[in-house]
């Protein structure tokens, strides 16, 4: 099921971090989870954890948000703080192991 006016958050590479963590979570979280999570100004769901890839459906209510990833090589993938909407988040390690860790971040 598509939501309606979702858009993709484009991923780049980089190793500075300076906002505050809205939402979490590690490689040890299941595969497929179905879960939903709300830090005041985001909300997001269908978290799913590919093993290279991870990604969620969130809500922008107010303010900026932004994917960040940790690989298992320690390469860190951020993509770009996006405004109020519907966007598709996610991070990429491809080339670099597994997913580690990521975070929604919001500001």
């Amino acid at each position: 099921m598509k939501k309606q006016g979702m858009r993709k958050a484009t991923l780049v590479v980089s190793l500075a971090v300076g906002s505050v963590l809205a939402l979490a979570g590690n490689s040890t979280a299941a595969p497929a989870a179905q879960s939903l999570a709300e830090s005041g100004s985001t909300k997001c769901d269908s978290f799913v954890n590919h093993g290279k890839k991870w990604t969620a459906n969130c809500k922008v209510i107010r303010g900026q948000a932004a994917a960040w990833t940790e690989c298992s090589d320690g390469t860190e993938v951020k993509g770009p703080f996006v405004g109020v909407g519907y966007w598709a988040f996610g991070g990429d390690c491809s080339g670099h192991g597994t997913v580690k860790h990521w975070k929604v971040l919001t500001r």
